[in-house]
């Protein structure tokens, strides 16, 4: 994470404040008999529930990332 960290650091000290186009993923995780979906609660102070996702790493693939 750490590495992540401080490319965004360089970033901010290269181009201030404006918006940075950042990769996400989500993904759908059935159960073996694909009658249950996989959700977690939300952690950005909303109330409910969402499909797994984050925030993509460098040099990291989707599938890296969902397993993350």
């Amino acid at each position: 994470m750490m590495v992540m960290e401080n490319y965004f650091k360089a970033l901010r000290e290269k181009i201030g404040h404006d918006e940075i186009i950042m990769p996400g993923v989500a993904g759908v995780l059935f159960d073996a008999t694909r009658t249950k979906v996989l959700l977690e609660k939300r952690g950005d102070g909303e109330v409910g529930w969402s499909l797994v996702a984050g925030m993509q790493n460098l040099g990291e693939s989707s599938v890296t990332t969902i397993i993350r």
